[in-house]
């Protein structure tokens, strides 16, 4: 049947106006070329820079970043290089129709290094589908697994949901397998997450959940709340706020339907009842004050008391204490450099002090640039021995200070310099010997002194008071030309278990941390990043 030109016009008109607004289908646009060589030149460039960064910090703290916060100096870093990489073109690197025009192996380096370069940003989870896409295009590049699990542990620690910290884990459990698989290497890090994420009796309630991931040093991926937060399971949100006033450090947490000014934390000019995060057990620790920290679980959100390093407490807001915590510890050497005189330290066993001669109060003068503790008090040297700790080197008299101060939280603790007449010794050893007690030094009752080990005049530190530790870990260091070496080191490591509390055992809810009104012209800038507890 032929149409007539009528009929057709009619026919078309009535297509238009049925298809008029019909979606056109577009030919898949094929992405603008990318400048490899540009890429490549930048990404060398950088990887050079970050290379000469890294040479900056100790071996030590770059082979743990994976499971620490990353130096802030080097996290700019890595978010600058990642940043200067897809000015370059680096995104197009993911797109498979690009794949054409690049070589195989440099599309997988680079792309590897984009995502390690993000996982060590503030931002780690952006890695994730970078690195996801690396191990998709080369699955036998175990270090790219290896990237990506770190990838996702670090991400956890800034998961603000329960949903996140059960979803991320997923990604983190196949990829550690994946490169154990490959390398055939045993990797306590995997292990540990093994332990803590595919067991399900580690997240069978909170306090058991807790207790594991303290006991593995892994709490960090514990912490988070979105801003606003159902805080309190009633289904209304809130702004919460968790930071320490003035410069006792006092902890504080606040909410608030409303987002609170850094000037309404100052004056307390709202209303601080509004949820009550306070404990109601009897709380009998030493006493100081405890850090806390928010972390999601499957039930809602909960408060965690946090005093030396572990949990004392647990409480779920409006509702008061769910569980208390005991620790126990086990020594550990973890440097041993000097057997006998190690096993000697790690059993426990007293060393011989080097005797000591008394100087008269005021004897020494202490400076500003001495590199002692100086936060509210002047060290306060009584005796002196002569000795010779580097065998190779020049004797040298060594000074015995006390340290107390009564600012902030306070500070008492021991320690010795070395001494050039009535002044402290400038030298490359003098500092030294400073900076390695800076690190060490403990403002519960840490001590250094000298002692005699096999022949060898030695430095012994041993750490202050903690809760339920009965016996301090303890280091022993010499001094080798102008570095101080660490000869033994044994730890105390603890082991937290949770008692959980029956009705009787709490009360009403009974403040544990006492509001006090700070001095605004000491208080100190409060921060209040949402998402995260402190």
């Amino acid at each position: 049947m032929k149409l007539r030109y009528s009929d057709t016009m009619i026919l078309i008109a009535v297509l238009i106006s049925v298809c008029g607004t019909c979606p056109r289908i577009k030919a898949a646009e094929r992405p603008a070329t990318v400048d490899v060589a540009r890429l490549k030149r930048v990404h060398d460039e950088l990887l050079a820079q970050y290379a000469a960064a890294r040479r900056q910090f100790p071996k030590s703290l770059i082979a743990a970043m994976p499971y620490l916060e990353v130096p802030a100096s080097l996290g700019q870093l890595s978010a600058d290089l990642a940043t200067k990489l897809e000015k370059a073109g680096v995104g197009s690197l993911l797109d498979d129709r690009m794949a054409d025009q690049t070589q195989p192996a440099l599309r997988v380096e680079i792309l590897n290094d984009y995502g390690f370069w993000l996982s060590k940003t503030s931002e780690p989870k952006k890695a994730i589908p970078i690195l996801q896409k690396v191990v998709a295009l080369a699955p036998d590049r175990a270090i790219a697994w290896l990237n990506l699990a770190d990838a996702v542990r670090s991400s956890l620690g800034r998961a603000v949901t329960w949903d996140e910290k059960i979803e991320l884990p997923a990604i983190g459990l196949q990829a550690y397998s994946s490169y154990q698989a490959l390398t055939g290497k045993p990797l306590p890090a995997a292990e540990d997450f093994k332990f803590l994420y595919a067991d399900p009796t580690v997240s069978s309630n909170v306090c058991s959940y807790v207790a594991a991931f303290y006991t593995r040093g892994r709490q960090a991926e514990l912490w988070g709340y979105p801003d606003p937060v159902d805080i309190a399971g009633d289904r209304r949100l809130h702004h919460v706020y968790i930071f320490d006033q003035g410069t006792a450090h006092i902890p504080a947490i606040v909410s608030s339907a409303r987002r609170l000014s850094e000037q309404e934390l100052l004056t307390e000019s709202f209303d601080k009842q509004e949820i009550n995060f306070d404990r109601t057990d009897a709380p009998s620790e030493s006493g100081s004050w405890p850090e806390l920290h928010m972390l999601p679980f499957r039930d809602g959100y909960y408060l965690v008391y946090q005093e030396d390093g572990g949990p004392v407490a647990i409480v779920k807001p409006n509702a008061g204490t769910v569980c208390r915590f005991k620790r126990s510890f086990t020594p550990v050497l973890t440097e041993n450099r000097a057997p006998a005189i190690c096993h000697d330290a790690f059993d426990g066993k007293p060393f011989d002090q080097v005797g000591s001669k008394p100087l008269a109060p005021g004897d020494i003068t202490v400076d500003n640039e001495s590199g002692l503790p100086d936060r509210g008090g002047t060290p306060q040297f009584q005796r002196y021995s002569d000795v010779n700790l580097d065998p190779k080197g020049l004797p040298g008299r060594i000074g015995y200070y006390e340290f107390n101060s009564g600012a902030g939280a306070g500070c008492s603790l021991n320690g010795i310099a070395f001494l050039d007449g009535n002044r402290l010794e400038k030298s490359p050893r003098a500092k030294a010997l400073a900076d390695i007690q800076d690190e060490h030094q403990d403002c519960r009752g840490s001590n250094s002194s000298l002692i005699r080990a096999n022949g060898q005049v030695l430095i012994e530190w041993t750490g202050g008071r903690a809760l339920q530790r009965t016996t301090p870990p303890r280091t022993l260091l010499r001094l080798a030309g102008d570095k101080i070496e660490t000869v033994c080191r044994v730890e105390q490591r603890p082991t937290y278990s949770a008692e959980t509390l029956t009705p009787s055992a709490t009360s009403a809810p009974k403040s544990s941390l006492p509001w006090t009104r700070p001095d605004p012209n000491a208080f100190p800038s409060v921060k209040m990043p949402p998402g995260n507890s402190r």
